[in-house]
């Protein structure tokens, strides 16, 4: 059975590559994904945007929005 995690991760591994195509290698759109360490922030937390700002050179609320609205509907 799948974890919610993994399926997070899936999810926006999937949009992250709608979102950018073969622009990123396979590596590169893979979704960082993990357990968030601190509660007020909630379960997980995903840091695909910052890497992949350091890798493409736009700020990483861009790609924040982007992938949000790439993986509307999450499930």
């Amino acid at each position: 059975m799948e974890t919610l995690l993994s399926l997070f991760r899936r999810k926006v591994t999937a949009a992250v590559h709608r979102a950018f195509g073969d622009s990123l290698s396979e590596e590169e759109r893979f979704a960082d994904m993990a357990p968030c360490m601190q509660e007020e922030f909630g379960h997980y937390q995903c840091n695909s945007a910052l890497r992949l700002s350091k890798i493409l050179k736009l700020r990483e609320l861009f790609y924040y929005l982007l992938i949000c609205h790439t993986v509307h509907p999450i499930c």
